[in-house]
């Protein structure tokens, strides 16, 4: 029974391991062939990504830096009133 748990688990991580291959069926060859990603639409896709993450946490960061504001701030803008005053 254990031996079959373990084989259970070993099959299902060496799924996981592998990648899922993907094909296309060739039209004037009348066979499925192996799809191949090129190498410039791999960088493509990781440069869209990384863009969309940056672009993403600029806007998180200044969202945060005017609704949020440092206690810094706070004490400079108290000690502006005190002296205005």
């Amino acid at each position: 029974m254990a031996a079959k748990v373990i084989k259970q688990v070993q099959a299902a991580s060496h799924h996981e391991i592998m990648k899922k291959i993907k094909y296309y069926y060739n039209t004037h060859s009348l066979r499925y062939e192996k799809l191949v990603t090129p190498l410039r639409v791999k960088l493509l896709r990781v440069f869209g990504f990384i863009s969309a993450a940056l672009v993403t946490s600029a806007i998180i960061i200044w969202l945060y830096n005017n609704f949020f504001p440092r206690a810094i701030d706070k004490e400079a803008q108290l000690k502006y009133e005190i002296i205005k005053d």
